[in-house]
């Protein structure tokens, strides 16, 4: 199971001590036993353009690994959430796309995907753990819904966005505080984050 942790200055890249750019890789493994790190440098085309990458390998108990326990669905919350971090940062190349919609279309997927996913795995007698991150999905769902989805045109609202999904690509534990704050930049940002179940489709 490998999971994508961010630093805290970026949802997706941090720096060193030098300036370099610096994205965090961190894995999960299933053994207590083994917890270690590497560095290494990365090449792109444009020298310029270098960054580090910093992995870490981190043993989890294999008891955590179970897929009814908090610890998994933490996990799988994260590594998809990068995911739907991913694609907003990822709108950039489409902002002025006749078919913008289309693609806000495949972030709006993910996160009802996510959010089935928890919703599901949460339900009857299985784990409670996970309601906090439900909450921030469905705000950020519906704030993608009606004509909500123009204004991820903006490259400071999909910033913020970013920002507030952050908690859930990096926490362990997804507090209220973390939702109170997801509804709270999504106003800022002129968004909807509650809406009538009738326009959840």
């Amino acid at each position: 199971m490998t999971t994508n942790h961010p630093t805290q200055r970026s949802p997706l890249f941090g720096s060193s001590g030098t300036g370099e750019a610096v994205i965090d890789l961190i894995h999960e493994i299933p053994d207590t036993s083994t917890i270690s790190e590497n560095s290494f440098l990365v090449e792109t085309p444009e020298p310029q353009t270098a960054f580090v990458v910093r992995t870490q390998f981190i043993g989890v108990r294999r008891d955590d690994l179970n897929a009814n326990s908090s610890s998994f669905l933490a996990a799988k919350r994260r590594r998809r959430s990068k995911r739907v971090s991913v694609l907003i940062g990822e709108l950039s190349r489409h902002v002025d796309d006749d078919c913008f919609e289309a693609s806000t279309h495949q972030v709006l997927s993910e996160v009802r995907d996510l959010l089935r996913f928890l919703t599901e795995a949460q339900a009857g007698e299985r784990v409670q753990s996970e309601g906090n991150a439900c909450e921030i999905l469905r705000q950020i769902r519906d704030s993608l819904m009606r004509s909500g989805w123009q204004k991820y045109r903006v490259p400071s609202v999909r910033s913020a966005v970013m920002a507030v999904i952050s908690p859930l690509v990096i926490e362990d534990d997804i507090t209220a505080e973390h939702a109170d704050r997801c509804m709270d930049v999504l106003l800022d940002c002129g968004l909807e984050p509650v809406l009538e179940p009738e326009f959840h489709g």
